[in-house]
Order: C-alpha cells, then sequence, then structure tokens
C-alpha cells in the first residue's frame, strides 16, 4: 500500500510539473497575388523546398515587359540631346569668336545676338530633353513596380504546403495561392499556470518530450529555448503563454501532442 501511495505521488508531482501543448511551424504564410490576371506560370509543387526570395508563380505580363523594353529604347536612343549639346558647343564658339571680332570693330552686332539667342535656345532645349528623360525613367520605375505586383516570391524558406492555382487560371486580388510552412524550428505555445510562469523567462531551455515515431520508437527529448513570454495571463484558466522554439532538423510533423517539462 505504501508502494502504490508512493508511485501515485511520484506520478502526480511529474504530472503537476507538465504541461501538454501541440507543435506548429515556426513560420506559416499564406501567399497572393496583388492584381487579378491570367496565371502565366506556376514554378513549384505541394512539398517543394523554397528558399527566401524564390520565384513561385506570375501573371502573364507581356504587356507591362513590352512597354519596359519600349521605355529602355526610347531612354537608350539619346541622339537628339547629344545633338542639341553640340549645337550648343558650338554656339558658345561663335559667341566667342564674334565677341573678339567685335573687340577688333570687324563685327556685327546682329550676328552676336543671333549667336547667342542661338546658345540660350539649345539650353532651354536641353533643359527640355532632360526633363522628358526624367519622365521617362518615373514611368519606367512605375512599370517595374507594376512588373512585381504579377508575381509571387517566396518571403521564407521552408516547404510548399498547398498550391492552389494552375497555370491558364485566373487570380483573384488577395486570394490565397501558395501556403509556405517552415518547420525547423518548429514552435510550441505553451500555456503554464502563473505559479511557474513567473519565474520563466526568455531564454531560458525546457525540455520537451516527443511521442514514439516509426523513427524514433521510444520516442525523444528536445530542448526548447523560451522565446516569448505574455504579458497578459488568462484569468480563467490561470495560466499564462509561452513560446518555445524547438530544433526539427529531421523535420518530425508538426501539430504533434507534447509534453513540456516545466521543472525537472
Amino acid at each position: 500500500m505504501k508502494v502504490l501511495f508512493l508511485f501515485l505521488f511520484v506520478l502526480l508531482a511529474y504530472a503537476a510539473d507538465t504541461v501538454e501543448a501541440i507543435t506548429r511551424p515556426s513560420k506559416d504564410v499564406s501567399l497572393s497575388f496583388i492584381t487579378s490576371g491570367l496565371i502565366d506560370k506556376v514554378l513549384i509543387k505541394e512539398g517543394d523546398s523554397v528558399k527566401a526570395g524564390q520565384l513561385l508563380a506570375q501573371l502573364n505580363s507581356d504587356l507591362e515587359r513590352n512597354k519596359i523594353a519600349q521605355l529602355k529604347a526610347q531612354l537608350e536612343n539619346d541622339a537628339k540631346l547629344k545633338g542639341e549639346k553640340a549645337k550648343l558647343e558650338q554656339s558658345d564658339r561663335d559667341v566667342k569668336h564674334l565677341k573678339k571680332a567685335l573687340e577688333s570693330g570687324a563685327g556685327i552686332v546682329k550676328e552676336l545676338e543671333h549667336a547667342q539667342l542661338t546658345a540660350k535656345t539649345s539650353v532651354f532645349t536641353i533643359e527640355q530633353l532632360n526633363n522628358e528623360r526624367n519622365q521617362i525613367k518615373i514611368k519606367l520605375e512605375e512599370s517595374k513596380l507594376i512588373l512585381n505586383r504579377l508575381i509571387v516570391k517566396a518571403p521564407v524558406s521552408g516547404q510548399v504546403e498547398q498550391v492552389l492555382v494552375s497555370k491558364g487560371e485566373t487570380a483573384e486580388p488577395q486570394k490565397p495561392v501558395i501556403r509556405i510552412v517552415q518547420i525547423n524550428p518548429l514552435w510550441v505555445d505553451v500555456p503554464v499556470p502563473l505559479k511557474w510562469g513567473r519565474r520563466l523567462k526568455k531564454g531560458n531551455q525546457l525540455m520537451v518530450h516527443f511521442p514514439a515515431s516509426p523513427a524514433k520508437p521510444k520516442g525523444e527529448k528536445r530542448q526548447g529555448k523560451i522565446i516569448f513570454v505574455s504579458s497578459v495571463a488568462d484569468a480563467g484558466s490561470e495560466t499564462l503563454r509561452i513560446r518555445l522554439e524547438v530544433p526539427n532538423p529531421d523535420k518530425r510533423f508538426v501539430g504533434e501532442r507534447v509534453s513540456v517539462v516545466i521543472n525537472e
């Protein structure tokens, strides 16, 4: 009887220091297009591993790409600007020569005034052409921004969990098309009784007990680091939420029920 009582006491003490929780991805992102359009490419499939910044899908962008090509061609064609600058240089030389001629009594005032007017006109024309080129540059940047709105890139590294569209379909703005999850590391949100929560701080390590699996028939233990401690307690359950970050190099499935040891 005493042995049984002692066993129950130990069991209850262990249970009192253990809290159950469920693992979840450390990143879970649903992606969508910003604008509507015909889907031209879907470059990934469910289960693929992706890197942050990787192109995943894009809408048809022929119209915008043609516009960008035209604007670039306009910027590269600077013959008119070069010609006007050459004209200004010649006018400046003419002004200098005519001034010297007038000083020696061989020049004509009207010729000098005409050369000066030609130089001023070239200055205004060059200014106008530069303004036009600046407007083209602004339009080019706007077109590039629009082009970026036609693609979906991975914001984080992880695994493609869902692909909800196919090539040839019409995308709707803000409607999820791809879901990416990151499960290494994984997160565990733990409702800790207040009597323990007051002692736990960000950076503390807690042991997490994982259930048995085909690869680990006896289960396994992993250290988790506290990365968040809530500042607001739940009055009904008298618990405080903490979040553990747990390494998951062998990529166990998330959604498992685990036990977190608060006092070991």
